[in-house]
Parts: structure tokens; C-alpha cells; sequence
């Protein structure tokens, strides 16, 4: 067994021992902030014979009151988490198709599905329902 250094110990009061952990408030848990330290006083210079006469930068970006122009906001669509169990064949397909199409499965199935509630949709209005 390795001997420890003097002064290093499993008993110090910053070590905690499992299941001897406790909760503290949030003003507790916070340590106070160290007075900041006040700085010295400007030293005054001498004058000096020349002087550099330094002409104000241009503001890169104009300051207006105006929001910043945004092309193509996104549309927020609200959506429904559906589960659905579907076949390991038909799961195979659907993954080869996100392959070739390069395209999600998730818009890919939303496709699928608009697709047959239209056609659902229009069989109805055409039998008169």
C-alpha cells in the first residue's frame, strides 16, 4: 500500500464519503465575491510639444432602429408524435428509397401518408359520402 503525504488524508473535511452528501441552499451553494480591488489613480503627463490628432473611425455598421432583414423564415408545422409498426421488408424498402432519394424517412412517410388521404379524400367526394 502507498503511503500518503503528511497532511493528506480520507478525512479532511472536503472530502465526502458516499451517501453523505447533502443539499444546500442556492445562497449557500454560491461563494461571496472578493471585494474588487480599487484601482490607482491616473498619473498625470507632462505635455509634450507634438501632438497626434486622431480622426474618428467610421462605424462599420450602421445603428437603426430597424430588426435585421431575414429571407425565408422557417415555418413552424406543429406535429404529432404517431407510433407505427410496419414490417421489416417494408422498413428495408423505405430505407433503400431514403438512399436513392436522399431524402428523410420522416418526410418521406409524410409524403406517402398526404399522398393516400388526399386519394381517400377523393373517392369519398366522388361516391357522395
Amino acid at each position: 500500500m502507498s503511503r500518503r503525504p503528511e497532511g493528506l488524508s480520507l478525512d479532511d473535511e472536503l472530502m465526502v464519503r458516499k451517501g453523505e452528501a447533502r443539499g444546500v441552499g442556492p445562497a449557500a451553494a454560491v461563494l461571496p465575491q472578493p471585494a474588487p480591488e480599487p484601482t490607482p489613480a491616473p498619473v498625470a503627463r507632462a505635455a509634450t510639444a507634438a501632438t497626434v490628432a486622431l480622426a474618428p473611425r467610421p462605424n462599420p455598421v450602421p445603428v437603426t432602429g430597424d430588426p435585421p432583414i431575414v429571407i425565408g423564415k422557417r415555418q413552424t408545422i406543429e406535429r404529432v408524435f404517431t407510433n407505427v409498426r410496419i414490417p421489416v421488408e417494408m422498413d428495408e424498402r423505405l430505407y433503400r428509397m431514403m438512399v436513392e432519394t436522399r431524402r428523410t424517412k420522416q418526410d418521406i412517410i409524410e409524403g406517402f401518408i398526404r399522398a393516400g388521404l388526399d386519394q381517400y379524400e377523393s373517392e369519398r367526394r366522388r361516391v357522395g359520402v
